[in-house]
Formats: structure tokens, sequence, C-alpha cells
């Protein structure tokens, strides 16, 4: 379509008269230093300005220049900060020029100047910018790309002090010269200086350095340009709106004129303003526009341009469908995308195996998981997800299969933690640790390594070497979860309860909405005689994580330790009126009435609850009834149960070490020590820690 502009005929041209400027050293009441460097070739008649570190998509400048040597210069400005380059250029001839116009990069920039806040000007955000042959900048490129070392070619080369001004040679003849931007990054227009002939001799940089007064009047003459464009040159982008609401604002007015546009520019408008949509979060309005460019796409013949974009829009309306939940439509769109080809990424293959998976549709997960590798030989993320299908399914040895392919065709080191990970739920112990050891040597060491060490050690019950290896991996990274986890593990099993404070105040500040971590701290507390403290946590669990009938009776536990019977009382009655769990209410009423002594109406509620639910409390409440009455006969026949229903619980060890001290019998107490260790920590070597657990099940006590 044929459209007329009219353009601020001030626009195309400079705002000073730069050809003065370069006799006089002088602009505004400025004065400048000039710097001529040692002269450049510009064969090819093409000029451009680029970023010396970001020059992809580069164009030259649409006048021709003549073909030869011309003389790069600068000319800088004295700051605060010292001196800064404000204009740059190249010189091709010692003629004056008569007029300084705008240097456009095609004939449709002029539309650009139709709008006051565009402009039309090289982005330089590097801070260094280089002036030459565009056939010595693509040499440049090409040098740029190929080079392996760690370093930009330019790195050694530049200062960036803000006055940097020398000649860059690319092996022969090519070269460019280079220059600091003022005080940085920005974006910057040239203007090219024309003799009397309308010859060009001159183009300068202007790197914005210094402030242009405003003219007297407005400049109001304009120059009428008439262009064939594209409908959809025509939108000005709004400096007031971010680039997707430019974008959504430009491809609607495309739509708006659709009679004036064909099926493939309708097609793009429709997908690239659902993307934009989609950026900001409008799923719905994207998900909309992507149903009607895949209309299009599908009424239309199968060209290149539709193909391009078709199954990235099929791909991206599966992502909207599996966010709002409509799981049968993303799937089928994910396998529509799969059916035009995912050859630029595995988007639609991740997402129907994670939709799969989601429903435990491991068959058809697996399934896609295998296509996907036959498919994408190629693509890591292939191996990735049959790895972890097989791992949920505890076929570790496939899994361990696919981690092999990672490690050993993809170099991907990480992968030998998640192999440790299947070696360790299959017992083959040394295996994992020879695994490791190959990771230690790749990567030296790091939380996942001494995490693994530790998890390693602790599946072999080497607890001590395990805790060792955990503190390692603290050290490395104390947010790292699993760690503080297994931590707490091994002191529980130590029974070191002030450890097991101290770990899960970690727990707790690394998830705070979880209740495991409140939970263990509030029993830790309780077995170190910190009744308020628990109750603290308690209570917050109950107000805002849970009120399972369990954190209840943890309360009642909590207040009578702190003889508060009022508070336990209230507690209990609480669980009488929720009537959820009889066996926890019966159980924590016999709590109470223990304390206060009322051993008949206690056994009462406490039997009750035991008959109701076998738990290793029910069982532990009973024995400390029974320990506490002095009623021997009746507590050995309790623990006798509790023996065969939990022979490895540390609650019946604890019942069974208060009896033996209430009896005075040492050496049945001293024998439940070494019994709980010879069972739960085998491998525990420290009489340290030995008296560390007598101590703890002489002082901690039963409620």
């Amino acid at each position: 379509m044929k459209k007329t502009f009219e353009i601020i005929e001030s626009r195309l041209y400079a705002k000073a008269d730069y050809t003065q400027m370069l006799e006089t050293k002088k602009l505004f009441g400025f004065a400048l230093s000039y710097t001529e460097l040692e002269k450049i070739p510009v064969a090819s008649g093409a000029v451009c300005v680029f970023d010396a570190y970001e020059h992809a998509g580069v164009k030259p400048f649409l006048q021709k220049f003549p073909a030869g040597d011309c003389t790069p210069y600068a000319l800088s400005v004295q700051t605060s900060l010292g001196e800064r380059i404000a204009f740059a250029g190249l010189k091709f001839s010692d003629k004056p020029a008569k007029v300084w116009k705008l240097a456009l990069f095609d004939e449709h920039d002029v539309i650009k100047l139709a709008q006051e806040s565009d402009s039309v000007v090289s982005a330089v955000n590097s801070g260094i910018v280089c002036v030459g042959d565009f056939v010595a900048m693509r040499e440049y490129d090409a040098l740029v790309k190929s080079s392996i070392d760690d370093y930009h070619v330019m790195d050694m080369a530049v200062s960036f002090d803000g006055n940097t001004a020398f000649v860059y040679r690319i092996g022969g003849a090519p070269a460019l010269g280079v220059f600091s931007s003022g005080w940085g990054d920005g974006s910057y227009p040239a203007y090219i200086g024309l003799d009397e002939n309308g010859s060009p001799v001159n183009i300068i940089c202007d790197f914005n350095m210094i402030e242009y007064p405003k003219p007297a009047e407005k400049p109001s003459k304009t120059l009428s340009f008439a262009f064939d464009i594209n409908i959809e040159q025509i939108y000005r982008n709004d400096p007031r709106l971010s680039v997707d609401e430019n974008n959504i604002a430009k491809w609607s007015f495309v739509i708006e004129n659709e009679s004036e546009v064909d099926n493939l520019t309708l097609y793009k408008a429709y997908s690239r303003r659902g993307n934009s949509y989609h950026n900001i979060g409008k799923l719905e309005a994207a998900l909309a526009d992507y149903y009607k460019a895949l209309a299009i796409a599908e009424q239309s013949e199968k060209s290149g341009d539709f193909r391009t974009r078709e199954w990235t829009l099929y791909d991206n309306a599966g992502a909207i469908n599996k966010e709002l939940g409509n799981t049968a439509e993303a799937k089928r769109l994910f396998e529509k995308a799969r059916s035009v080809g995912d050859s630029f990424y595995s988007g639609a293959y991740l997402n129907l195996i994670d939709l799969y998976a989601e429903e435990k549709n491991y068959e058809k997960a697996l399934s896609v998981a295998a296509e996907m590798v036959r498919d994408r030989p190629g693509d890591p993320n292939a191996y990735m997800k049959s790895a972890e299908l097989y791992a949920a399914l505890e076929n570790y040895e496939k899994a361990i299969e696919n981690y092999d392919v990672l490690i050993d065709r993809f170099a991907w080191q990480e992968g030998i933690l998640e192999k440790v990970s299947c070696l360790l739920m299959m017992s083959r112990y040394d295996e994992a640790l020879e695994s490791l050891e190959a990771y230690a040597v790749e990567n030296k060491t790091n939380e996942f390594y001494y995490y693994n060490l530790g998890f390693l050690e602790y599946k072999r019950r080497n607890y001590r070497r395990s805790y060792e290896s955990l503190l390692k991996a603290f050290e490395y990274n104390s947010e790292f979860l699993p760690t503080v986890h297994l931590l707490i593990e091994i002191d529980d099993l130590m029974m070191n309860n002030q450890m097991l404070v101290k770990w899960a105040d970690k727990y707790v500040e690394l998830r705070p909405q979880s209740e495991f971590g409140y939970n263990v701290r509030a029993g830790a507390l309780l077995k170190t005689r910190n009744a308020a403290a628990a109750v603290k946590d308690i209570e917050y669990i109950i107000d805002n994580i849970s009120d399972a009938p369990v954190y209840a009776r943890a309360l009642v536990c909590a207040h009578l330790q702190n003889r508060d019977f009022s508070r336990a009382q209230k507690a209990v009655k609480r669980l009488r009126r929720q009537g959820v769990a009889p066996d926890v209410y019966n159980d924590a009423a016999g709590l109470v009435y223990t304390a206060k002594g009322k051993f008949a109406k206690a056994e009462k509620h406490l039997t009750a609850a035991l008959d109701a639910a076998e738990t290793e409390e029910h069982f532990s409440d009973l024995c400390a009834l029974y320990t506490a009455c002095g009623d021997r006969q009746k507590a050995a026949a309790v623990l006798e149960r509790f023996q065969n229903e939990f022979p490895s619980s540390d609650r019946y060890i604890a019942c069974a070490a208060a009896l033996a001290l209430k009896t005075g019998d040492s050496d049945r107490f001293n024998s439940l020590v070494n019994d709980y260790v010879s069972a739960a920590l085998p491998a525990l070597d420290d009489p340290e820690m030995l008296k560390n657990i007598a101590a703890s099940l002489k002082t901690s006590p039963l409620i």
C-alpha cells in the first residue's frame, strides 16, 4: 500500500554546523581537542557504525562513500571526570562539507522521523564504538565468533576510561577506527557531510556529550515522502509503552485493517500479538490469538513461512491450557506440535511427559520419552526425562543406563550424583562410593558431593562419618534442605536434643510453612524440658498449618510439663468437642489424670485409647502411668506388648529405661542403652555419645 508521511525538514539534518566545529574546534562555547588516527581503507564504499561487543544484525548506511583510504578522527571535550570523546568519524576528503544530513540505513528510516520521540541511531551498549568499512565489520565479526579464547578480541585493546581512540587491524588490510563513546552506553545518530556537488566527504557520529540549544522557534517546514510499504510498517512505537504493549498495539492495527493484508501477514499478526499477550500474563487473550493464527495456518498452503511458527503456536497454546488446567486440550496441542515438528527445542515432548507423569500414567510418559530419544538423540533432555521416569518407577537399573548416557555422551557430571542416588536405593554402596570419587575428581567437592557421601554412610549406618560429611555439606551451603533434614535424622537417633533444636531452627527458617521443623523443635524442647517454648511451636502449627488431633495431644503434653493444668484441660475439652479422634482424646485425658495423680481415671482413659488404636504414643503413655503409680507388674505387661508391636521404637526404650530407673535396676537400664545402640546405631563406637544417650534417657520425660 502507498502511504505519504510528512517529516519536519530539520530532522533530516544536523543541529549544528559540524564544518565550523571541525575548523574552530569549538561547539556552543565548548572547546574540543582534535585527534586524527592513521588512515584505514574503505574499499567497498559501504560504511557502518557498531558496538565492538554487540554486532549482530549490523547494517551499513544507505549512503555510498568513495572507495579508498579515509582518516578516522575524534573530538574530545573536557569534563569533571577528564576528557571524553564527544564526536568520532571518518574523513574522506579535505574539502569542507556544505551540509550535514542524517545518516539513514534504508529509505524507510524516514518514517521514524515522523514521530518526535523516535530517531535513527546506532545502539552502543558496551560504550566502545567501531567505525569503518562494512566488509571490515564482517571480517571482525567472523574473527570474534571464531575466537576460542576466554576473553574478547577487543578486551586487551580498549580502555574504558572514556578516551579510547585507535585503529584496530584485522589481520591484513581491513581496519576499523575504535572509540569510546562519551559517558558509555547509549544510542547515537550519525551525520554525513556533503560537498557543494552533493558528494560525501565526511561522516561524524555524535555521542550526545554536548547539549544543543533549543531553537528560538519550533521548526514547521515539512517534506513529503511516499512509500509503498507493508501495513505493519506504519505503526510507530509509543515510548511510554513497553515492548509487548507496543507489539500488541502494532499487530492490533494490522488486524483491524485485515482487508488490506494477505493471509501470511494476518497469521503473523495474530501469532505475534498472542505472544505479547502471553508475555504479560493475559492468557485468555493470548490463547484466542493463537487459535486464530492456527486456523489461518490450517486453511493455508503449508509453505515454509507458515510452518516456521506453527509448531510454536501449538506449543504455546498447549502451555497455556496446561497452566489453566485444561489437561486434555493441552495434550492434544502438544501432540500437534510434535506432528508439525518440534525441531527447535523439546518443549512439546517435555510437557507431554510431565502431563502423563502427573496423572501417574507412567507407561504413556515412558512411551513419549522413548519417542523423544528416537527423534532427538542429540538432546540430553530426552535421556534426562527417561532417567527421572525410571527412577520414579523404582527401575533404577534403567535409570542408571540413561544417567550413564548423560555422563558419557553429554559430559553432564551432575548426573553422577543422580546415578549415586539410584545405586544407594539398590544398596550398592561400593559402586556408589566409586561414582562419588569420580565426581570429586571432575568437580572437586561441593554440598551435593558431601550430602551424597553423608547419605551413603547413613545408609551404611556409619552415623559418625555420615554426620561429619553432612557438616561439611552444611558449610558449603547452609540452605540446602536435604542436609538439614538428614542431620535431624541422625541427631534424633543419637538423642542429641540440643542439636535437634539447632537444626530445627534452620529448617523452620528455610521452610516456615512446613509443620516438620516446628514439630521436631517442639519435641526436642519438651525433651530438654523447655515446655514454654514448645507450647509456642505447637500452637503455631495448630493455628497456621495443621489442626490434626496429634498436635492437640502434643499441646496437652507441653502444658502438663509446664504444670499448667488449666490450659491442658482446655486442650482436652477441645479434643472432646471435635470428636474426630476418640483415642487421642482418651489418651490426652489420661495424661492429665496421670499428672494429677488420679491414676484410676487415668487408667480408664489410657486403656480405652490403647484398645482403640495400638500406637507408640498410647503404649508409652500407659507405661508412664503404671511406672508413675508403681504398678510394676502392669507396667511390665504393657512393655511386653509394646516391644512385640514396636520392637525398634525409641519410645519403648525410653519407657523400659524409666521403669528400670524407678525400680533401681541399673543393670537393666545399661542393658537397654546397649540394646538401643546395637539396634539403631550399630557402628557407633564413641563412649561419649553412649553417655549422652544414657543421660538423655535418664532425664527425658515420658510425655
